[in-house]
């Protein structure tokens, strides 16, 4: 009441009062809206910003699952041209060799192998001598064209004596992989 008294309510018209008394009410569920809104609805924002975050790490996880789909097809691809593991080193030279018609000239035929992680690392040591230059692409081509995967990883051409330079001995060193055992 002595409220009343300080605002000197009890002073003003029956229709002020009204006024009075309605903005009051006015501003009391404006004030509770926002109380009520501020606990119901803020839980709910924070749910959509969660949503929203997650849907972004999704869409990288779909990325990173694509790459990692795209990578694994080529592994495979480069497994299917692996030799067996238990196939003859000597033998897939030779074959190479035969196709391009220097498989009387192959020497000293050295297979090296190592083993890395669940592959067999397998280095092919081997010459060919008195060859020309079209018998050398030829051999090249073929093991370029293997459907087995055959690396060149070291090539060293020698002429043979000045009266003969039409002729090469060129000793090879070619790599591939097998998995291992």
């Amino acid at each position: 009441m002595e409220l009343l008294k300080k605002l000197k309510l009890s002073e003003l018209s029956e229709r002020d009062y009204m006024a009075v008394v309605g903005g009051t009410a006015l501003v009391g569920v404006i004030v509770l809206y926002s109380v009520l809104s501020h606990f119901l609805f803020s839980p709910l924002k924070m749910e959509l910003l969660t949503y929203e975050k997650n849907t972004v790490k999704l869409r990288e996880l779909d990325k990173i699952k694509n790459e990692y789909l795209v990578e694994n097809k080529r592994f495979g691809e480069f497994r299917s041209k692996l030799p067996q593991p238990r196939a003859d080193m000597n033998a897939l030279v030779m074959d190479v060799a035969r196709r391009a018609g220097l498989d009387k000239k192959v020497e000293n035929i050295k297979p090296v192998t190592r083993k890395i992680d669940d592959f067999k690392e397998v280095t092919i040591k081997f010459s060919i001598t008195s060859i020309n230059t079209k018998e050398l692409v030829d051999f090249l081509f073929q093991i370029r064209n293997n459907p087995k995967f055959l690396h060149i990883s070291e090539m060293n051409i020698t002429p043979q004596t000045a009266e003969e330079s039409s002729f090469l001995d060129v000793q090879f060193k070619i790599l591939t992989y097998t998995e291992g055992e």
